[in-house]
């Protein structure tokens, strides 16, 4: 599967740039190692609780970008009496994803002000509590392909769409 933004589609560097901020975010998360064997255990939660709350923040900040920046419009768009982006019988397969964004938004920043209440001792129970929540991850997966290959196909077809995405 080719995403969006990437392969020779030349579809977004808007996209481009969220997409390298996701993967640098993420390898902050990777264990480093510490600088003496002495250190406790105390100071490595510490460090990688940092990394996990400062790792939120950041894909808080991405999923406000990418709503307000891509989501609101192609919803206002949808709204048309002639809609520019999607046609509406494609738009209303994309709604349910389109709101799972939305509830992510709101799912990770709860997450995110869970653990800074709960600081470095909290981050267990904190990840206890929204473990189950985070399944709803597995749909979105699930029907990532298909909105990949609607935005591939407009973007190829609806220089309008591909355009917004060049912005």
């Amino acid at each position: 599967h080719s995403s969006p933004g990437g392969g020779g589609s030349g579809i977004s560097s808007k996209h481009n740039s969220l997409q390298q901020q996701e993967r640098s975010s993420s390898s902050d998360l990777a264990p480093r190692p510490s600088s003496t064997s002495n250190n406790s255990n105390n100071k490595g939660n510490e460090d990688m609780y940092t990394r996990l709350l400062n790792s939120e923040n950041e894909y808080c900040e991405l999923l406000t970008l990418f709503r307000d920046q891509y989501l609101k419009p192609i919803k206002e768009d949808s709204q048309q009496a002639k809609p520019l982006f999607f046609p509406r019988s494609e738009f209303q397969k994309l709604g349910q994803f389109l709101s799972n964004i939305d509830a992510f938004h709101g799912l990770n920043s709860s997450f995110r002000d869970a653990l800074k209440v709960g600081g470095v001792e909290g981050v267990g129970t904190v990840l206890e509590q929204f473990a189950p929540l985070f399944k709803m991850y597995g749909n979105y997966a699930s029907d990532l392909p298909f909105v990949q290959e609607c935005v591939e196909s407009q973007s190829q077809t609806n220089e309008r769409f591909a355009q917004f995405l060049m912005q």
